[in-house]
This record gives C-alpha cells, structure tokens and sequence, in this order.
C-alpha cells in the first residue's frame, strides 16, 4: 500500500445482497420477510424466484440475508488487518452460485485454524498459492515433499546467483515468469511502438508519435551481494513490441 506495508488479496464473502430483484434472484433466504402488515412474504430456506424477489423487492427493506456466497469482489489487507476476519482456503468446494458446498468450513483466524460454519466465514483466499513464499512457489511438486526438506530447500534458495548464461527450468512451476517480471533487473516497454536500435549495451524503441525511447542495458553491474547482473536485448530491430513488453 501507500505506506509500504505488503497487502494480501481476498475474496469478499457476502452475506447480505441489496433489496433488489437482480441481486435476490437464484438466492437462498436466509431469513422470515414480513411485509409493512405483518403478512409473511417469504420463509427462510426459500429460494427467491423471479416473482418472490419483486415482492421483496417491493419492500423498504435495504438488504437482505442470503445464503452465503464468494463474490469476485477483491478486498487488500495487511497482516494485523486480516487476524480480524476467519478466511476459508481457495479450494473450498463451491456450487455453481458460488455459495459453500458444505456445511462446516475449515477457515484460518489469526494464528488459529478452525472448523467454522458457513455464514461465519467473512472471506477466501483467491489462489491456493498464496500460503506459499515466493521461494516454495519455485520448488516442482512441493506437496511431495518433506515439510523439513521443502521448509532447507526454500531457505537456501537465498544462496542463488545470477547466471551470465541463463538457462529455462527442465521442470517449471509456472511461478518463474512472474519472479523474474517483478525482480527489478527487467526492462518493460513504455510504450507500442517498433525497435530500431538493439544492440549490447542499449535499446531504442520509436513510438506511434514517433518519439525515440532510449533503454540502457546494465553490463556486468556489482549487486551488494557481490554477484553480478548483466542485461541482455531479446528483442531485434525492426520488431513491434507493446507497452509492458519485456
């Protein structure tokens, strides 16, 4: 965030949908709906059809509970922020509304992990991943694994030094693309536009207003580890690349 603090991304669990047809439809009531005169509208349990969520819908009611279900909304919380909040594992099973397909959700709250009902679950992780370092992302088949071994394997990735010649993994992850994109030593395009100049030491790229961008390779730099990084061009003149090319 603005602060510097890392953040981690969840899936918002929803509770209560607005009082309005599009929202109610296909839902499950969670609640006994009574109208201005007392007379029941809708008994909990009942799924709101089309003619049920507009007589719902007819009502100053602002919201309504509903089965819980995960929404594709994304909330971003630090470490404190989340001990808050009982998070359910991404591969929780779900039925096609999205709502939990079992009674009782296995859900981490703080430093605990517990057993908890469904409408007691706030959100979800977005990927199974994300309980894994970048380090243990890098490890093939990691579930396979010894904790012991897979815990020295992550720590000694520590020790890694950079390559004058690298080389792609015999056996990915799929993680590699995303560590060496946010690694600081790559140079993305600024803008659409075509290479004429490529050789060791830079790169000039011309836009579509036909103004030149000029990249300087970095050769052979000492790094405070006291490796060293060195810059190659993958691209050749006369190529088109797109903004946020490598």
């Amino acid at each position: 965030n603005k602060y510097g603090f890392v953040e981690t991304p969840y899936r918002r669990v929803i509770h209560e949908v607005p009082n309005a047809v599009p929202e109610l439809v296909g839902r499950t009531i969670l609640e006994d709906i009574v109208d201005d005169e007392s007379c029941l509208v809708a008994k909990s349990g009942t799924l709101a059809t089309e003619g049920i969520a507009q007589k719902i819908a007819s009502l100053s009611r602002q919201t309504i509970r509903v089965t819980p279900f995960v929404s594709n909304q994304i909330v971003h919380l630090t470490a404190d922020e989340e001990e808050q909040y009982s998070i359910a594992q991404a591969n929780v099973p779900l039925n096609e509304k999205g709502e939990f397909a079992e009674e009782r959700i296995e859900v981490k709250r703080g430093s605990r992990y517990l057993k908890e009902e469904a409408d007691k679950v706030d959100l979800m992780d977005v990927s199974p991943k994300q309980i894994f370092s970048v380090s243990a992302s890098l490890i093939p088949f990691l579930e396979h694994d010894d904790a012991n071994r897979a815990l020295m394997g992550s720590n000694m990735q520590r020790q890694a030094v950079p390559l004058l010649r690298p080389h792609v993994p015999l056996v990915a992850t799929g993680m590699e693309k995303e560590v060496a994109k946010y690694s600081g030593q790559m140079i993305f395009a600024a803008e659409d536009g075509v290479v004429t100049s490529s050789t060791g030491s830079k790169i000039v790229i011309e836009d579509e207003k036909g103004e030149n961008h000029t990249y300087e390779l970095r050769k052979f730099v000492r790094t405070n580890q006291g490796t060293c990084v060195d810059q190659r061009p993958i691209v050749d003149k006369g190529e088109r690349v797109r903004k946020g090319q490598v």
